[in-house]
Order: structure tokens, then C-alpha cells, then sequence
């Protein structure tokens, strides 16, 4: 049915089937509504589902890893995550404090998307901005253009024409 209304050769595969006998991330797990984790929480108890438009059970085997910015315990508490849902997800638990909280990690991680800049970019290793700290973070930035990827900018610039320009608490002009 599915192909002779569509026109095509048969369903696209879905998530779960993609997974299937692999992993499966599933980001913003507390950012589901309740019928979502009703339906989550079937797939993790019985390991099968059914495809939209089906009436037939699939096995699935999957390894499912979940993220949340969110504190689950508190939203159990307040009626809006399921507590047997947290059950079947919660395994192993990794903790990643936000950046504001561990800053030293913030010359670690300069450093590294440096490096990749450099890399993606062809500039010497040796090629080192004047100045020190963030200055100097900020100088090598602006040596290169924007990178459209996670953790990259697309930011046309600013006053002062430079592409992926940031203006830094603290870091004058402005009254900052």
C-alpha cells in the first residue's frame, strides 16, 4: 500500500530499524512528552514496535544511550518524566558539568579546536598571535573564517568586519 500510494519501492527505514543490532542516541530524553515516553518505554520492555501504518510487531536489538539537560528526578517529581521510564534508561549515569563550572577547561579546549582550525586551515604550528591568554585566543580565531559545524560559527561579523567576531564579558569597548 505503502509503495503503490507513495510511488516508491517500500518504507523508508525508520530510527529503530537503522539501530537494530547496533545503538541508537536519543538526545533531549526529558524534553519527551508523555505519549512519547509511553511508547519509548514499550520499545525498551518488550524490545518490538510497530511501524506507522502497521499491525505487525518488529523485534528490535538495539543499545539505547539517552542525554538530558534536564534534572529527570525532579521532573519525576513533578509528574512530567516517567519513573519506570528512568528506570529502564538509567544504567550508567555520566555526569558532564557544564562549562561554566569547570573554566580551567577552557585553555584545554582553545587548544583543540585551534589545532583543528590549523589543520583544516594549512597554518604552521609555529605560527603563534601576539599577546597571551584570551587575547591571543581571540587573535587566532579571527584568522580564520567561519566554520559552519557544531561548536563552529556562522556569525557574519560585527563593527569591526571580523568574520565570527565575539565580544567577550570583560573584554572592553561598549562599557563591557
Amino acid at each position: 500500500m505503502y509503495a503503490g500510494f507513495y510511488g516508491c519501492e517500500g518504507r523508508p527505514a525508520g530510527r529503530f530499524d537503522m539501530a537494530h543490532k547496533g545503538s541508537i542516541f536519543l538526545d533531549e530524553i526529558g524534553d519527551l512528552d508523555h505519549s512519547s515516553q509511553v511508547k519509548l518505554l514499550r520499545v525498551l520492555q518488550d524490545r518490538t514496535y510497530e511501524v506507522l501504518g502497521s499491525s505487525r510487531a518488529k523485534m528490535v536489538d538495539t543499545r539505547v544511550i539517552c542525554a538530558t539537560n534536564r534534572n529527570l528526578q525532579e521532573m519525576i517529581a513533578g509528574g512530567t518524566f516517567r519513573e519506570d521510564l528512568l528506570y529502564r534508561i538509567n544504567l550508567i549515569t555520566i555526569r558532564l558539568p557544564a562549562l561554566r563550572e569547570r573554566p580551567k577547561d577552557i585553555p584545554l579546549l582553545v587548544n583543540y579546536f585551534v589545532g583543528n582550525l590549523r589543520e583544516i586551515y594549512n597554518v604552521r604550528p609555529d605560527h603563534q598571535p601576539r599577546g597571551h591568554g584570551l587575547a591571543a585566543a581571540i587573535a587566532v580565531t579571527r584568522q580564520y573564517p567561519p566554520v559552519e559545524e557544531p561548536g563552529g560559527t556562522d556569525d557574519p561579523g560585527d563593527e569591526e568586519g571580523c568574520p565570527g567576531y565575539r565580544r567577550f564579558p570583560g573584554s572592553g569597548g561598549n562599557g563591557n
